[in-house]
This record gives structure tokens, C-alpha cells and sequence, in this order.
């Protein structure tokens, strides 16, 4: 059984998407899952532990061809051709994680037997299901006003129940060798852990103040 599951969404949304795959795997255990994420992310979705495979939508492509005049044949095009060469057999299911339009035009492109999330049919017009889908569509536009977590909201629009496990993600090579070597500079040994903390939002008013960043880090040092 192949399952589909995408998110065009930014990095850190795309993290989010981890607890939907581990809920899939084990309601499929058997099944393939693919994740398709924008090719400028596809490093970090190679990261979950529990894609199968990982295709990289080409963002780049589609909007250069767009940026041209009269680039809409070209733009149509290649999405075809990236479909036919990445999903040759349509999946049993897709999820579409990716509140907008061309998401929803990809979910239907793939031709899966069942899809959560949004789509769109033949006749163009917008599909969500299930319902949490729509109310997702809705607080994309307005995240302040969202007093859910979009962890649990993506679980949801997959029709999959939390587990309350968090977010996993594999530890590239790379960056164990820079905790091994901070831990040598530091002078401390191999069962001491180092935690970093990023604000990370896309936008200042919703990343934490250096203050709560500093306040997190006193009371990881508090637990140790």
C-alpha cells in the first residue's frame, strides 16, 4: 500500500508533519509512505525517521516558469512530468497537509483512492475533508486567533488521533560530530547533554523574547 503524504509548507511546519507520519505507520504498518516536501526543505524532511521516501517538489522551477510571460504552459507541464516520473501509480491514499491551492491541486493530481486533507475535482472546486481540514484552511490565514497546536491540528485534517509522543527527527552525522566536539571543548563527558535553543519563527512577532529563551535554559540546567 502506498500512502502519499504532503506538505509544501515552510521548515517548520514540515517538522510538525513527523507525529502524522508515526500515526500512519502504525495504522499501516505495511504500507510505503512518501512525503513530498518543497525542494528547498527536502535536507530537513529527509530527517523523518519514518518516510520511506522523500521526493523534493521543484518550488524553484514552477516559479521561475511563472515569473515569464505567458509561463503557465510551461509551469503546467512540468508539474505533469514531475508527477508522472515521481508517482508513476497512483497511491491508495493521499494527505495533503498544505492549506492552499496548489496543494490541493497536487493531492488531486495524484490520483489516489481516498485523500484527507484538501483536494479539488475535476470541476475546480475546493474539497476538505475531514472536517478539521476547513477549520485548518480557515486559522492558516490567521494563526494568532488558532488556540490549537498544529501538530494536533495536521493530525486531525489526517483523520489520525494524537499519540502525545512530540516530534521525531533523525540526528544527521554532521551535527553529532559537533556535539562530540563541543562536549570535548567543554570538557564534559559523553552523558551530558546539550541542548540548543533557537527562536526560530519566520516572523519576529512570533518567536520567543530572549528572556523566555532564557528562562527555558535555567530550568533544562535545574532537571539535569
Amino acid at each position: 500500500m502506498e500512502i502519499c503524504v504532503i506538505n509544501l509548507m515552510r521548515l517548520g511546519d514540515l517538522v510538525q508533519t513527523t507525529p502524522v507520519l508515526r500515526r500512519l505507520r502504525a495504522a499501516y504498518p505495511g504500507a510505503r509512505l512518501t512525503l513530498v516536501a518543497m525542494d528547498l526543505f527536502q535536507e530537513t524532511a529527509g530527517l523523518a525517521p519514518e518516510a520511506d521516501r522523500v521526493v523534493a517538489f521543484p518550488s524553484a522551477l514552477l516559479a521561475a516558469a511563472l515569473e515569464r510571460d505567458h509561463g503557465w504552459a510551461e509551469a503546467v507541464r512540468l508539474l505533469w512530468e514531475w508527477r508522472r516520473d515521481v508517482l508513476p501509480r497512483p497511491p491508495r491514499l493521499t494527505v495533503n497537509l498544505t492549506p492552499n491551492l496548489l496543494g490541493g491541486i497536487l493531492a488531486y493530481l495524484t490520483g489516489a483512492g481516498a485523500v484527507r486533507g484538501l483536494t479539488v475535482g475535476p470541476d475546480r472546486l475546493v474539497f476538505t475533508h475531514p472536517a478539521w481540514t476547513s477549520y485548518a484552511l480557515i486559522v492558516s490565514r490567521a494563526r494568532a486567533a488558532n488556540p490549537f497546536n498544529l501538530v494536533d491540528l495536521f493530525l486531525k485534517g489526517a483523520g489520525l488521533d494524537p499519540d502525545g509522543l512530540g516530534l521525531s527527527l533523525q540526528v544527521p552525522e554532521t551535527a553529532r560530530r559537533q556535539v562530540e566536539r563541543a562536549r570535548g571543548e567543554l570538557g564534559l563527558s559523553e552523558n551530558t547533554a546539550l541542548v540548543g535553543l533557537v527562536p526560530g519563527a519566520s516572523r519576529p512577532e512570533r518567536q520567543w523574547p530572549a528572556e523566555s529563551l532564557a528562562q527555558a535554559a535555567g530550568l533544562l540546567l535545574q532537571r539535569r
